[in-house]
């Protein structure tokens, strides 16, 4: 990050939150400075027209994928290693499956391939949280889809073997 000269505020902030999120496209890694983006769309602190208007260079292909419907940061970073992977996934698509409404973190439609974030503390803490996630799991993978579950710990500290676990399910799709 660069430093402002002194006096240099906006509303009480160092930067707008524009700038901050160009800041964050052009000198943090591409998954967390899509994070960054992500949450700043979904806080409604500016529209994905402001993002693209404002956008040059490196920070393009950040702000491209920028989306206000990424539920959170976790999803966030494991869309950043699906796209840098070049898997194409689409967040919060909807899906009919077995009478219920499902709209996965993220979905590969045209292959047929959902990718969960799945952490402890949404969806293994309470007994109703563990029951809904079986009964979705099953629902989709009764219909064809193949669910691919990535804790934070994979996804956070272990991207390559979230990347090996999409080359394996893709090539196997190709065969």
């Amino acid at each position: 990050m660069h430093r402002l000269p002194r006096g240099t505020t906006t509303e009480g902030w160092a930067t707008s939150p524009l700038a901050t999120v160009l800041q964050c496209a052009r000198h943090l890694p591409f998954a967390d400075a899509l994070a960054v983006a992500d949450s700043a769309l979904r806080h409604d602190a500016m529209t994905y027209d402001d993002l693209q208007a404002a956008a040059s260079g490196r920070d393009r292909a950040v702000l491209l994928h920028a989306t206000k419907v990424a539920a959170n940061p976790f999803e966030s970073a494991l869309r950043a290693i699906a796209i840098e992977a070049g898997v194409p996934v689409v967040p919060q698509f909807e899906i009919h499956a077995r009478g219920l409404v499902l709209h996965p973190d993220l979905v590969d439609p045209l292959a047929g391939v959902v990718l969960e974030a799945e952490s402890w503390e949404f969806h293994g803490r309470e007994k109703h949280a563990f029951e809904t996630d079986c009964e979705r799991y099953n629902a989709l993978a009764a219909t064809g889809w193949r669910v691919l579950r990535f804790t934070w710990p994979q996804v956070m500290h272990h991207p390559d073997l979230v990347r090996a676990v999409l080359r394996d399910t893709y090539a196997g799709l190709a065969a």
